[in-house]
């Protein structure tokens, strides 16, 4: 869905980038799943 519509790394970290501040925990969590789907190729660089 990401890849279809050509969300990008910049803009995924941008918009989820406040969670670093409430809870660096969860945000650690997110950007192993968001470098994942990177190298799947689910979403572009």
């Amino acid at each position: 869905m990401w890849q279809k519509h050509g969300i990008r790394k910049e803009q995924i970290y941008l918009k989820n980038s406040p969670m670093e501040q409430g809870s660096p925990v969860l945000w650690e969590y997110a950007e192993r799943m968001i470098e994942d789907a990177i190298e799947k190729g689910w979403i572009g660089q």
